[in-house]
């Protein structure tokens, strides 16, 4: 796996945000207890009060915890050598560049 990341796997837990205002968000955890993101809930003012959306905030948690994996899944199936037709190669070089170029 490409280094310079914190190592995987990580996971998405979901936490009551400190200010009492019901409301929650979304860290991705590393196996030694860092957080690495938090996700926050999409947050709805009104009048009568304020509501909170966690849907868009717990799929992109899911997304970013998957990250480390999906990246060790692309470069083992680069190596294998089978993916050169049809782009598939190019696509996964792509996202690999993508996640480890700084």
């Amino acid at each position: 796996m490409s280094g310079g990341h914190t190592p995987g796997s990580w996971l998405a837990r979901r936490a009551a945000l400190p200010d009492n205002t019901g409301g929650y968000d979304w860290a991705i955890i590393s196996p030694d207890k860092a957080i690495v993101a938090e996700c926050f809930e999409v947050v709805d003012w009104a009048e009568e009060g304020v509501t909170f959306r966690s849907e868009p905030a717990e799929r992109n948690a899911r997304l970013i915890s998957a990250a480390p994996d999906l990246l060790e899944a692309c470069e083992d199936a680069l190596a294998t050598g089978l993916l050169e037709h049809g782009g598939l190669a190019d696509a996964l070089r792509a996202a690999i560049a993508k996640a480890t170029e700084t």
